[in-house]
């Protein structure tokens, strides 16, 4: 498997899903528990997903999604964010759906590059995961976790590991029966026998964590 391999229908998610159970018992215990993947990267609009993603940034879920809800009322069309329109709002408006000064600063950026030219999302589909993350984060406010969270949920790269991302380092934590988080050398030597549907199995480690 490549990096240009995407999942990118519910059959290609459940057989990449039913390749990593058969890997890993205990992963496929989880499966069990958990039941099928609920992310779709395949019906993602990949502006609105990198919004929502710094959105994200150091908040909880609920937190998150409640502002940008506030944020589409303002630019979004039938759910999908539009740069067009997103450059056109005042930082206040943005202000007062929730956004920090800092994102607010960060997804005006990223507006203004996709209305330029200088950010295609349709370049994207012929690069491969690390040169998708290099180029993301070029633009102030997409770090590395952001851009990984952009590869797994919009783009649909079926191995991702986050390994700073703290619900995951929870996850493993209980996955392993730690005491308390693992190192990134331990996360990433368990993490391999999950290759190369990382991705998938950070999704069970998130909902292991809750």
């Amino acid at each position: 498997m490549t990096d240009y391999n995407r999942i990118r229908s519910s059959s290609a998610m459940q057989a990449a899903t039913e390749c990593l159970a058969k890997q890993d018992q205990r992963m496929a215990e989880l499966v069990g528990r958990f039941g099928p993947v609920d992310y779709q990267p395949w019906q993602q609009d990949l502006f609105t997903a990198l919004i929502s993603s710094i959105i994200s940034q150091q908040l909880s879920i609920k937190a998150a999604a409640t502002i940008l809800g506030r944020v589409k009322k303002l630019v979004a069309a039938e759910d999908v964010i539009s740069a067009a329109m997103l450059v056109q709002q005042q930082p206040d408006a943005l202000r007062g759906a929730g956004l920090s000064n800092a994102k607010v600063k960060y997804v005006l950026g990223l507006a203004e590059a996709v209305v330029a030219g200088d950010l295609d999302f349709k370049s994207l589909d012929i690069c491969t995961d690390n040169e998708i993350k290099d180029r993301l984060v070029g633009y102030s406010g997409v770090g590395y976790w952001t851009a990984e969270m952009f590869l797994m949920f919009a783009i649909g790269a079926p191995d991702v590991l986050a390994t700073a991302d703290l619900g995951l380092k929870r996850g493993m934590k209980v996955f392993l029966g730690l005491d308390d988080y693992p190192s990134e050398e331990v996360f990433i030597q368990e993490a391999e026998i999950w290759r190369p549907y990382r991705s998938i199995a950070s999704w069970y480690l998130w909902r292991l964590a809750e």
